[in-house]
């Protein structure tokens, strides 16, 4: 799950080019002819924070399960001016562990990886994210202390589970336009629409006024039990002790 890199970039407008790079942007594919570029291009030069990404299908093949495996903080957001669907990397991203800072992802489609969507072993955020069609599960969260903030992100026909909060992390998810639905396509029936497992502590909030009834539907397995929050701002998804 290493980091890959490429020796070709095409600028098509330097001065344009110049302009985002003032801004912190560097953009697929007009600066880096992939995401794998991008993100070492990135996390090498401090002056760099956001990989601006356009309209296409963006192949992730640098790794043997297609994962992007991202070293440092950074954001990685569709190009605004196109839709998220029309923007699709195929392939997963992983956030590694012991980053610090937040890792953030931001319209677009991820699609098909061979494992898992996202996994992050550190924190991270989603804003306007489309994950399906992952042989494993759409949207993972592993860790104590892995904080992720999900919104207005939609999961759906992945294999396993389409959210998992595991090993103590905690997952957020907010606004209208979540959902995870459809997912658990693989049989098994251990799989969740919502799961949250390996820790007592492991956690997946619910913003009101979501509900689970509301984000999860359509999912082949069931959901955990879940506990009112004790400031009731949220739903919280709950392992219970056994």
């Amino acid at each position: 799950m290493g980091l890959c890199a490429s020796s070709t970039t095409t600028t098509a407008n330097p001065l344009a080019a110049a302009a985002a790079a003032a801004r912190g942007e560097i953009r697929v594919p007009e600066d880096c002819k992939t995401l794998q570029e991008a993100v070492g291009r990135v996390h090498g030069d401090d002056r760099l924070t956001t990989i601006v990404v356009g309209k296409g299908k963006h192949q992730i093949d640098c790794h043997p399960d297609e994962y992007l495996g991202i070293p440092s903080a950074m954001n990685i957001v569709g190009d605004p001016d196109v839709p998220k669907e029309k923007i699709v990397v195929v392939g997963g991203i992983w956030f590694k562990k012991g980053i610090q800072g937040n890792c953030h992802l931001q319209h677009l489609t991820l699609r098909q990886a061979k494992a898992s969507g996202v996994s992050g072993l550190s924190s991270f955020t989603m804003d306007d994210v489309l994950v399906e069609q992952c042989s494993w599960s759409g949207v993972v969260a592993e860790g104590t202390g892995v904080v992720a903030r999900c919104t207005d992100v939609e999961v759906r026909q992945c294999g396993w589970n389409g959210v998992v909060a595991g090993d103590g992390a905690s997952i957020t998810l907010i606004g209208a336009k979540t959902t995870v639905h459809h997912n658990c396509t693989k049989d098994g029936g251990d799989e969740y629409g919502l799961s949250v497992c390996y820790s007592s502590t492991s956690t997946i909030q619910l913003a009101l006024p979501l509900t689970k009834e509301t984000v999860a539907t359509d999912n082949g397995g069931l959901l955990y039990t879940f506990d009112a929050a004790d400031d009731m701002q949220c739903v919280v998804l709950r392992r219970r002790r056994v």
